[in-house]
């Protein structure tokens, strides 16, 4: 059954955009799944980060190397029971990774950004849809730069904030903040106002390699944003959940990399065809990667 729709935000329009089903087993059935060992490394880096700049910018003492390494102990530690035996030794084995990563930002990048807005919340609409998108900004610099932060275990592709619902989402969500109520709900900012954004990746190898995407949206950007959403909030308004598959060519990463795996019961098998249309498949042979 289908909850009423009273907000979107970055992840429920990507889940959405990546499969509509995904959507209704998190946002409607809401079904938890376990986090994986990466996925909490990566939150307990982003926890080190956010930490730095609120010292940095409250202007005490920044976060050294060895009290950094405390802050993501503790941020992995208070996370450990999301996981089973196997999962918290993985997080064990990556624990070396995070003290890495975290080190190499410290040292590396953040020195070079003068923090202005951490973690800040934001709403704002757009037309054609009743309900507002919401989020938080990660990080806004004295320049006026969203940023966000991301671990990978390879580099972005060079084109992907063209095509990111996300930091588009953050720039927006950061001019309503600036404008405040000189917006009119529903009003779309001039696109030379739109601030612009930034993305730092983390590259996780034997060496971390630090990679940074620039990008300012213009206008085509911005009218296709609200024709994606426009299409998200419609197929949630009228309950349509198919899986992926059924509404445009099928992608078997899409279900490679799905949390819901255990529990979807029209998850592509490894075979070249999806499965007919029409119902629950067999779940036999579906869980080899």
């Amino acid at each position: 059954m289908a909850r009423p729709l009273r907000q979107l935000s970055p992840s429920s329009i990507r889940t959405y955009e990546r499969c509509p089903y995904m959507y209704h087993l998190r946002y409607n059935e809401r079904i938890r799944v376990p986090s994986t060992a990466a996925q909490l490394l990566g939150r307990a880096v982003h926890t080190v980060i956010e930490m730095y700049y609120k010292q940095k910018r409250s202007g005490g003492d920044v976060l050294d190397c060895e009290t950094a390494f405390d802050v993501l102990d503790d941020a992995l530690d208070a996370t450990l029971h999301e996981l089973d035996e196997a999962g918290r030794a993985e997080v064990e084995d990556l624990r070396e990774l995070g003290y890495d990563l975290v080190e190499y930002y410290l040292e590396e990048v953040a020195p070079h950004i003068r923090p202005h807005l951490i973690e800040e919340r934001f709403a704002f609409r757009i037309p054609g849809v009743d309900v507002p998108i919401v989020g938080y900004v990660d990080l806004v610099d004295q320049e006026g730069t969203v940023i966000d932060h991301k671990t990978s275990s390879s580099p972005f592709p060079a084109e992907y904030l063209a095509h990111d619902v996300q930091l588009l989402t953050y720039s927006l969500g950061y001019n309503a903040l600036r404008l405040g109520a000189r917006q009119r709900p529903g009003q779309l900012p001039l696109i030379n106002l739109l601030p612009p954004v930034r993305l730092d990746v983390l590259v996780k190898g034997e060496e971390i390699a630090y990679q940074r995407l620039d990008f300012r949206y213009e206008q085509e950007h911005v009218e296709q944003y609200v024709d994606r959403v426009n299409t998200v909030a419609a197929g949630i308004r009228s309950a349509d959940f198919r899986p992926f598959w059924q509404v445009r060519e099928p992608n078997l990463d899409v279900c490679n990399y799905c949390d819901f795996n255990d529990v979807c019961t029209y998850r592509l098998p490894a075979a070249e065809d999806p499965p007919c249309e029409g119902g629950a498949q067999d779940q036999s042979g579906t869980d080899a990667e």
